[in-house]
């Protein structure tokens, strides 16, 4: 395990800093945006609703991260008031609703569509936010984005959409970290996964019934900030858990896949999927700078 502390001090480079946050108004993110304005940077935040904070290193825009425009005119903001972004928290999502198990029909008995309102929100949002902050940091040349990943996102869950959706972030955060290495390796994207945290989404009715205990929002936050901090940081997942933090994606979860399975039935393959990207990015039409 590489757990690891993280100190007040590790936060100093955030201050002037300009961080785009989506998901703002609650739970993790109004946390984020509160210690990122305490360490000195600056906060373009998008909610559906207002933040609940009066700050004048704040600014808000109502924005749902399924609409591209609404992204678009959050990043306009942050770039029209402040000149740049330099670091983006994709941190937006909802709670469960699916199981894909309902088998719901229609009035002639037919079955209908499975409702995918969370994969939506979570996954196709998420990767609106990312790709939209791709497009302004690349105008830096450099900077980070976190995504708000989960403890479901390498785990069975039986919430499926919200499971789904999750798996299929921290795909995004993989895929995205190995092109990233090839186009431009200063702009950074990690995840974080937090376990259970006192959030709209995970609340203590719902932790007692199943024998879980909260952490609150200020544990996911302090990861948050540190992966935009440390520029060492890349293609990492941070997993918080009762107040700890672990990073697991290069120390579990990767080293397992390659210690357990690409090594032993792959050993001429072990590189082929970082290969892979380089075949797939000469493609692009135009040159990514």
């Amino acid at each position: 395990m590489s757990e690891f502390t993280i100190n007040d001090t590790d936060f100093a480079n955030l201050r002037g800093q300009i961080v785009v946050v989506t998901g703002s108004s609650s739970g993790i993110g109004l946390e984020t945006a509160k210690l990122l304005l305490d360490v000195g940077a600056f906060v373009v935040a998008g909610d559906l609703n207002p933040v609940p904070i009066e700050h004048e290193n704040i600014a808000f825009r109502q924005t749902n991260i399924t609409i591209w425009e609404d992204l678009l005119a959050l990043f306009e903001l942050a770039e029209r008031k402040y000149g740049k972004v330099d670091h983006v928290f994709a941190n937006a999502g909802v709670a469960p609703r699916a199981l894909f198990v309902e088998d719901e029909v229609d009035e002639n008995g037919k079955p209908v569509p499975p409702n995918l309102s969370v994969v939506d929100v979570n996954l196709k949002g998420t990767i609106y936010t990312v790709t939209m902050g791709l497009h302004f940091l690349k105008k830096q040349k450099k900077g980070s984005i976190v995504v708000t990943a989960s403890a479901s996102s390498f785990q069975r869950f039986g919430c499926t959409d919200y499971g789904v959706a999750k798996h299929g972030v921290l795909g995004l955060i993989r895929s995205l970290h190995l092109n990233l290495k090839v186009l431009n390796p200063a702009i950074r994207i990690n995840g974080i996964a937090p376990n259970w945290t006192e959030t709209g989404i995970a609340t203590q009715r719902i932790t007692e019934t199943i024998g879980a205990s909260l952490q609150g929002t200020h544990v996911p936050a302090r990861s948050t900030a540190i992966l935009m901090a440390d520029e060492s940081r890349k293609g990492q997942l941070i997993f918080s858990v009762h107040g700890r933090q672990i990073e697991i994606e290069e120390a579990v979860l990767l080293k397992s896949v390659n210690e357990g399975l690409i090594r032993e039935y792959l050993p001429d393959e072990e590189f082929a999927f970082d290969k892979l990207a380089d075949v797939y990015l000469s493609r692009l039409p135009k040159k990514w700078n």
